[in-house]
């Protein structure tokens, strides 16, 4: 089955977004991911990008792909981006209403209800899950920073103290030049933001979470690959960062990239968030 292309009405405008059922789906209850485009982008790219409607038709998900707003569209994460953040569109609103309203017509699993997003979209991810935990069980950011500010003088704007422990993974290079991994000012053309480091990212989850401090941590033959594990936390979560020393800003694994952002093909951030997410559901 295709995706096939859904409107609905929040919050004053109309939205679209795709959603891909895997031919298989009987009625049972299925996990449900949702991935969020980055800025500039689209519903549509995201099923490119990231192949994940491929791997649900293998491992049985549900995929959305929703849409943002404005032209180009972008996703509204309180400090960044676009027209979105400009005009204070309700983002996070959009996404519970899109998750609630494919639960009313489709059996899905309560305890694997999923995001993931890239760039723009993988912050807006960490919003929405901080703001609903609980109904999100685990986030997986790509090149994505949890907060920020508009300028150097202006407040960090982060997401609200979670209610319940959000399991996550994060993939993110240390060579992006857009959301830089030690934080600051992106290279994006436009617009100056100021963007929290993956350290900052990762501390707030494992934080909220309650997980132990001291990861565990696995290093590639190659030694480009580092894979740090913040375990131990509430209800079994935890957190797992995958840093790539030669990763740029993109989806590592895909056939696509931004023009002079390295893509890593050493991993495939669409195969580990997927099994990362299998595991989690047994935690709610």
């Amino acid at each position: 089955m295709t995706e096939q292309t859904h409107n609905l009405t929040y919050d004053g405008l109309d939205r679209s977004y795709l959603l891909h059922v895997p031919p298989a789906y009987d009625g049972s209850a299925l996990p449900l991911i949702v991935v969020l485009h980055g800025a500039g982008e689209t519903a549509r790219g995201s099923v490119n990008l990231t192949k994940l409607s491929e791997k649900a038709d293998a491992e049985g998900f549900i995929v959305a792909y929703p849409n943002g707003t404005g032209a180009p569209q972008t996703w509204n994460v309180g400090y960044c981006c676009g027209d979105a953040q400009r005009l204070g569109v309700d983002d996070v609103g959009f996404v519970r209403k899109l998750i609630d309203e494919i639960r009313d017509g489709y059996a899905i699993d309560p305890k694997r209800i999923l995001l993931t997003g890239v760039s723009n979209g993988g912050m807006l991810a960490h919003r929405v899950a901080a703001t609903h935990s609980d109904i999100i069980t685990a986030i997986a950011p790509v090149a994505a920073a949890i907060g920020g500010r508009i300028s150097e003088d202006s407040p960090e704007v982060l997401p609200p103290k979670p209610m319940h422990p959000v399991s996550v993974i994060m993939f993110h290079g240390m060579q992006d030049r857009h959301i830089p991994y030690a934080g600051g000012e992106g290279a994006r053309a436009g617009e100056v933001r100021i963007h929290a480091s993956v350290a900052r990212s990762v501390a707030f989850w494992v934080t909220n979470n309650g997980c132990v401090l001291d990861p565990e941590t696995w290093v590639s033959e190659n030694g480009t690959i580092t894979r740090e594990t913040w375990g131990g936390g509430r209800e079994g979560s935890q957190v797992v960062l995958y840093t790539i020393e030669d990763g740029g800003h993109s989806w590592p694994g895909a056939s696509i990239g931004l023009p002079g952002e390295h893509v890593t093909h050493e991993i495939s951030a669409t195969d580990l968030m997927c099994e990362f997410f299998v595991a989690c559901g047994v935690h709610r």
